[in-house]
């Protein structure tokens, strides 16, 4: 008899357990608004790569370059060319650079 008791205790227990995580489970349930947010999130995304390839975009991004470019001068102009070159040779042998090469200018877009 006090086994069965025990066994109804944690099967009990176990019940209660289960209703406690089913309950978080609804609460972390995906809405639709998650799902349209996402996906006008990810379709932004996708938007300005597609944007990026045309001729427009081309120039967009080579001014960005530029913009970021300027910035980097800015910032770096009190540092002494010698760090700039030490700099430099210490990362060489991984291909990478201190001052951040610009993309080749892409042709001009006719004003309309």
């Amino acid at each position: 008899m006090c086994s069965l008791i025990e066994q109804q205790k944690s099967l009990y227990l176990l019940v209660r357990e289960s209703i406690v995580i089913l309950n978080q489970i609804i609460e972390m349930s995906v809405s639709v608004h998650d799902c349209h947010k996402q996906l006008e999130e990810w379709a932004e995304r996708e938007a300005k790569n597609a944007a990026k390839e045309t001729e427009q975009g081309k120039y967009l991004s080579y001014l960005e370059a530029l913009k970021d470019k300027a910035i980097d001068e800015v910032k770096e102009a009190n540092v002494s060319d010698e760090l700039k070159g030490t700099l430099n040779n210490l990362f060489a042998f991984v291909n990478i650079t201190w001052s951040r090469k610009l993309p080749p200018r892409p042709k001009q877009i006719a004003s309309r």
